[in-house]
C-alpha cells in the first residue's frame, strides 16, 4: 500500500478530476533566518519563509501539475503548533488564489472550470451563476442579476470598470441558454473566465493579501527594533 505522504489532494485543471495525486518530485527551500558577520557572529535575524514546490501526477489523465506551498514563521499558531500555509497552483495556469474566497463561491467557480473543455455552454451558464452567487454573498439588492450588479456598482462594492465585465458574463450566460441559435467560441469562454477571476480576486483575495502583508511588515519592523535595542 502506498504511503499517504506520497500523495496530495488536489484538483487537476487538465481534466477536472479532483482526488489524491501522486507526488513525483518535491523541492524545499527556506529563506531568511539568522544573519552573521564575517566573524561568524549573529548580528541580525530575518523572518523565515518556507517554500515547497511539488510536482504532481494525475491518476486519470497522467498529466502533471506544479503546486507551490508557502508559510512563514510570523504566522505560527502556538495552539495548533502549525504555520499558516498557502497553496498556489503554478501549472497548468489557473491564476486563481482562493485566499479569502467563500467556500460556496470557490466550489461554484471550480465546477464551472471543470466543464470548460467538455461543454462551453454549460461552462458559461455556470460562470453566470457564480456571478449571481457573488452578488448575493455581497448583499446586493435587486430582483434579477442585472439589478444586483447595478446595486453593487452604485454602492461602490465593484468599481465602474467592472461593469462591462459583468455585462459580458451575464450576456454570454444568457446566450449559452440558447445554445444552437447563437454560436459561442472557446475564446469567449476563456476571456469570461479571466473576467470572473478578476472580480473574485478584487472582492475577496486582494483585501486579505494586503492585510496580511501589512501585518508581516509591522511584525518585521517590531523584530528589527528589538534586535537594535
Amino acid at each position: 500500500m502506498e504511503k499517504k505522504d506520497n500523495y496530495l489532494l488536489q484538483q487537476c485543471y487538465h481534466c477536472g478530476n479532483q482526488g489524491l495525486m501522486e507526488i513525483v518530485v518535491k523541492h524545499q527551500h527556506t529563506y531568511g533566518g539568522p544573519i552573521f558577520n564575517k566573524y561568524g557572529e549573529e548580528i541580525d535575524i530575518d523572518m523565515q519563509e518556507y517554500f515547497d514546490w511539488i510536482l504532481l501526477s494525475c491518476p486519470v489523465c497522467k498529466k502533471v501539475s506544479l503546486v507551490q506551498k508557502y508559510s512563514n514563521e510570523c504566522e505560527y499558531n502556538p495552539n495548533t503548533k502549525t504555520y499558516g500555509e498557502y497553496v498556489d497552483l503554478l501549472y497548468p495556469e489557473c491564476n486563481v488564489n482562493y485566499l479569502g474566497v467563500p467556500e460556496e463561491i470557490k466550489s461554484a467557480f471550480e465546477a464551472a472550470l471543470k466543464v470548460k473543455n467538455i461543454d462551453i455552454s454549460i461552462c458559461l451558464l455556470s460562470l453566470r451563476r457564480v456571478l449571481e452567487a457573488i452578488c448575493k454573498e455581497q448583499g446586493a439588492e435587486g430582483k434579477n442579476l442585472d439589478s444586483m450588479i447595478k446595486n453593487m456598482l452604485d454602492k461602490g462594492i465593484l468599481p465602474e470598470v467592472m461593469n462591462d465585465a459583468c455585462w459580458i458574463i451575464r450576456q454570454l450566460g444568457n446566450d449559452a441558454a440558447h445554445a444552437g441559435k447563437i454560436r459561442i467560441y472557446k475564446s469567449d469562454v476563456e476571456q469570461t473566465i479571466d473576467f470572473l477571476k478578476t472580480i473574485i480576486q478584487y472582492l475577496y483575495t486582494l483585501p486579505v493579501q494586503m492585510d496580511r502583508l501589512k501585518v508581516k511588515i509591522e511584525k518585521r519592523r517590531e523584530k528589527q527594533k528589538k534586535v537594535q535595542e
